[in-house]
């Protein structure tokens, strides 16, 4: 009877431990093919040529788990910084509103303005048009600027002045280096003033007069 027990204790001991080198084995194979297994040719057609990816065979000094070298990470980042905006104080950058190449400056989002993760960018464009033209233009109908004349053509140079100032307010929160925004409010405004002289009357008022100004230069100022 003892005898039978030991035999049955031997046959367990040998399947347990047949079980623990099996749960090890696939993930070798599937890494790599054996030295004494042949890899399976698959049926081909006819005329064509089927190539296969032949993994590379296992290195007998891989199959010990003790001699793998553990991976090291070569980049130590250190701990998480909190508030990586305003660390760079501490190297003596200083906060400069006027400087628009700054790299410091929260006007234009290098760091919250208001809380964490609040910024607020602000974008000026100032766009000045200046064209001085000269074409044919007909004398007025009431007068012209040169009552002497006979000719039917007026004097046709003028001359026109844009200037056009935009204005960018945006306020966002969420960092935006890897996402959008979670929230963004944006407002923009533009800003027109534009005068035109001309050298012929009737042109820019059909008042001769024209409001003092002899009918040969208006003003006028937009907002949007």
């Amino acid at each position: 009877m003892d005898f039978k027990l030991a035999g049955l204790t031997a046959i367990l001991l040998v399947g347990a431990s047949g079980l623990a080198v099996g749960a090890d084995t696939p993930v070798v194979e599937s890494l790599c093919v054996m030295p004494d297994q042949a890899a399976e040719a698959p049926r081909r057609r006819p005329g064509r040529s089927v190539e296969r990816y032949k993994l590379p065979v296992c290195d007998a000094s891989n199959l010990d788990s003790d001699a793998v070298t553990p991976w090291v990470d070569p980049f130590d980042l250190g701990a998480p910084v909190p508030d990586r905006w305003r660390i760079v104080e501490l190297l003596g950058i200083t906060t400069n509103l006027w400087d628009p190449y700054g790299a410091h400056n929260p006007l234009k989002g290098d760091l919250p303005m208001w809380g964490k993760d609040w910024f607020y960018s602000l974008i000026a464009i100032s766009d000045t048009v200046i064209e001085p033209r000269r074409f044919p233009i007909p004398v007025g109908g009431a007068t012209t600027q040169r009552p002497q004349s006979l000719d039917t053509i007026g004097d046709g140079d003028t001359l026109i002045l844009a200037q056009n100032l935009i204005i960018e307010n945006v306020i966002y929160k969420g960092d935006t280096v890897f996402r959008p925004p979670d929230w963004e409010f944006r407002f923009t405004s533009v800003f027109n003033i534009n005068e035109v002289h001309a050298d012929e009357k009737g042109i820019l008022n059909v008042d001769p007069d024209g409001g003092g100004n002899n009918g040969i230069r208006r003003r006028d100022t937009f907002m949007g």
